[in-house]
């Protein structure tokens, strides 16, 4: 793993900080993080999480750090006729945000089992309060 990739504490504490913030909305998530090279470092899936979910929120966060950008660039991309889907690994569904520590990538956080704007949005919160 580089040594600036997100560590497993890290990975974990941000896993279990969308697994709370899931708990408020009352919706059920799997949260996946990436080190900055793709590889699953922590995955999280509540009870009740559709089994489906554990494949999409790691190849959001795949998709968001192997091409450094949020997921939803591609899904808005998609949504206006570009054929983003033929790309290697991309995911047009938001819900994949890529994490930055001083302008390095060290990973990426994806989130599935929900609507994807409340998948994004609940990423986004935690990313938000957690760096």
């Amino acid at each position: 793993m580089p040594l600036s990739s997100i560590s497993l504490e890290e990975a974990l504490s941000l896993a279990a900080q969308c697994r709370h913030a899931a708990k408020d909305t009352d919706i059920k998530i799997i949260a996946a993080v990436v080190d900055a090279s793709g590889h699953l470092v922590a995955l999280t899936r509540m009870d009740g999480a559709i089994a489906g979910g554990v494949d999409a929120a790691l190849a959001k966060a795949r998709c968001a750090v192997l091409y450094q950008r949020p997921t939803s660039a591609f899904a808005d991309s998609y949504r206006t006729g570009k054929p983003v889907q033929a790309l290697p690994n991309v995911i047009p569904l938001g819900g994949g945000i890529p994490l930055w520590r001083h302008g390095n990538l060290i990973g990426a956080l994806g989130v599935s089992g929900a609507v994807e704007e409340t998948e994004t949005a609940l990423a986004e919160r935690v990313i938000a309060q957690h760096y």
